[in-house]
């Protein structure tokens, strides 16, 4: 599951900086949507170099659409899954 804190970056529509347990659900949704940087929230030594690289390569970065977890894609999403339940 995503940290509500993830899901407000999206809307922001802006990379995103984390410092975030590693393998963790937030660690693994960064990295596979390029929407930015996460350092292992273990290794603190690990933060400031990462975030100084974070600030130099900003556009290196994209921010992924926030559009799949709007609630009416959501609910829409749901109510597929629950035709095809019925059927």
């Amino acid at each position: 599951q995503l940290p509500a804190k993830l899901y407000e970056y999206l809307r922001a529509g802006r990379p995103t900086f984390g410092i975030v347990p590693r393998d963790g659900a937030a660690d693994r949704w960064i990295r596979e949507h390029r929407s930015g940087v996460s350092v292992d929230s273990a290794a603190p030594d690990r933060w400031a170099p990462e975030l100084r690289g974070f600030l130099d390569s900003l556009a290196d970065y994209r921010a992924p659409s926030a559009e799949p977890f709007y609630r009416r894609t959501l609910t829409g999403r749901l109510a597929a899954i629950l035709d095809g339940v019925r059927r």
